[in-house]
């Protein structure tokens, strides 16, 4: 609503009527005679009270009676809110809708959205909305960016929603300062799975059968796998020739070598304590040296990828739709992924039944246990502009607010209620369209990711979700089901206070050193004494890390 205001001419007063207004309204005059007055204060006193009354009025009614207009930093930003045609997605459009909002969208990539936002901030202009993600070795940056006052905090107490899902957190609550959070945490929903993160490797299967060392179960002691892979690249299924066939690949350079050898030593990249609660740097314990020697002698062997040192995005997932590679490492696996996988490979095969060629592989530690590690109850945050008025950052609340509830859940999974979902009792059932084979057809596929993971993640609903194949389905809560059971999994619990702890000799001693480690291994890969070599490496990197070491020892116990 616009205020009109009472223009007074020294010599004569003309009153004007006001025409009520909306945000997507245009401004009309009213060309009515109106009665003059010589009484001015008397005029504008009763124009500001109806005008006051009006407000009031149409505010309680419609609290979202002016349309708002949000920046917001997104990966996919070309995607969001949008179809595959290009169209306005209708999620998207109802949430517009409901909320009397629209979005610009900043574009951010995988590639470049840390250093993207951190140049935002630093020079105050960041967008309205800001997707963060502060993982534990950016943590401190996170408290600067609060400290220099450039984030606005999150008021809880006026959206129950939110208020209700803070309190069941553990990892989120290190986002907040002082007793106000400055950054909204995007929830887990494996919270029946105790967040456990199942990992394993995507292989063919079919090859697996074609030598006979197949098991039904995906299940493989460390030994079985590797014969399993040395089998299939000399028998070679796959008809690539002599030397063709590769074994494993690890589809990034920071999960190399961790996510092979992690059962091994999980610790290996990281500081471990131990039941006495003294802490020591991961590099520095003798299951890693086995650990480095493991990976070492794959790698001779051929097993693991000779190019594998300077991986490249894509090399896994080419090279297995082009019937090269046997296995991949799946860390922090997900359904999203496998069907990435299966896409991929059947676009470059387009007349197999990827069911019958790949799966999920499963490998025992030397305990004779699966290991993982227990994952955050949260992954990337939102914050709000410093510069964000009260009227924007209510609107924005309100939103989360919606997005976070049970209905908010089922909107941002299926989309809206009672056209592509409805509630059975208190479950939620799909009424998505069907394809000639049965399947269900996502339409919000392409570009809702995008500004809904804003307010939480939906691993476990992948599950469940009807768009993916059955048998892909299967597979992930097979995986959770087994990774969640402590009985057959050794899961490293997390722990926040040793993940988010910082401090400005910590800070300093911890500046870049899992890459480095992760770097020195990779380079280790051509040595010729990878024993002597790695010691003496630790060796000298140990004096660096005892800053660090000195303060885990004094702050987390």
């Amino acid at each position: 609503m616009k205020r009109l205001r009472i223009v007074i001419s020294v010599i004569l007063v003309f009153v004007m009527v006001a025409s009520t207004f909306t945000a997507c309204s245009s401004k009309k005059e009213d060309d009515s005679d109106t009665p003059a007055t010589n009484d001015a204060a008397t005029t504008e006193t009763t124009t500001e009270t109806a005008e006051t009354t009006e407000t009031a009025e149409t505010a309680e009614a419609n609290p979202y009676a002016d349309k708002l207009s949000f920046t917001m930093s997104a990966i996919d930003a070309e995607k969001a809110g949008l179809t595959e045609n290009g169209e306005v997605a209708a999620n998207y459009q109802w949430i517009c809708d409901k909320f009397n909002v629209e979005f610009d969208f900043w574009p951010l990539t995988w590639s470049d959205y840390i250093d993207q936002t951190r140049m935002w901030i630093n020079s105050d202009s960041a967008p309205d909305i800001m997707m963060f993600d502060v993982a534990p070795v950016r943590y401190s940056e996170y408290l600067e960016w609060v400290d220099a006052g450039m984030l606005r905090p999150y008021d809880l107490e006026n959206y129950p929603n939110l208020k209700a899902t803070y309190d069941t957190m553990v990892t989120g609550k290190k986002f907040a300062v002082d007793d106000k959070l400055y950054a909204w945490p995007a929830t887990m929903d494996t919270d029946a799975y105790k967040f456990t993160s199942p990992n394993g490797y995507l292989y063919r299967k079919d090859w697996a059968k074609a030598v006979g060392l197949y098991h039904e179960d995906n299940i493989y002691t460390w030994d079985e796998w590797v014969t399993l892979v040395e089998t299939v690249q000399k028998q070679d299924p796959g008809q690539n020739g002599p030397g063709g066939t590769i074994g494993i690949i690890t589809a990034a350079n920071w999960a190399f070598p961790k996510f092979i050898t992690g059962a091994i030593s999980p610790y290996l990249v990281s500081f471990k304590q131990g039941t006495d609660g003294t802490w020591s740097w991961g590099p520095s314990l003798p299951e890693s040296l086995e650990a480095v020697k493991t990976v070492k002698d794959l790698y001779d062997k051929g097993i693991i990828w000779a190019d594998q040192p300077m991986i490249q995005d894509g090399d896994a997932t080419n090279n297995f739709a082009a019937g090269k590679l046997f296995a991949y490492t799946a860390y922090y696996s997900t359904l999203g992924q496998l069907a990435d996988l299966t896409n991929r490979f059947e676009e470059a095969n387009p007349d197999v039944n990827s069911e019958e060629f790949i799966d999920l592989a499963f490998v025992k530690g030397p305990d004779g246990k699966f290991l993982t590690w227990q994952a955050n109850d949260q992954w990337s945050q939102t914050a709000m502009n410093h510069n964000l008025s009260d009227e924007k950052a209510a609107r924005w609340q309100s939103i989360l607010d919606f997005l976070v509830s049970q209905d908010g859940y089922y909107f941002r999974n299926f989309g809206i209620q009672d056209i592509d979902w409805k509630y059975d009792g208190d479950k939620a059932v799909c009424l998505w369209k069907q394809d000639e084979n049965g399947n269900y057809i996502n339409p919000y596929k392409y570009g809702t990711w995008s500004w809904t993971h804003c307010a939480g993640n939906s691993d476990a609903f992948g599950m469940s979700d009807l768009s993916y194949p059955e048998w892909q389905r299967n597979i992930y809560l097979n995986a959770y089901k087994l990774f969640s059971d402590e009985a057959q999994t050794t899961l490293i619990p997390v722990n926040a206070d040793f993940a988010f702890f910082t401090s400005e000799a910590y800070a300093t001693a911890t500046a870049g050193l899992e890459s480095e480690i992760i770097d020195k291994i990779a380079e280790l890969m051509t040595s010729k004494d990878i024993e002597g070599d790695w010691t003496a490496w630790v060796n000298q990197k140990l004096p660096e890390v005892q800053a660090a070491l000195d303060e885990l020892n004094a702050n987390v116990k």
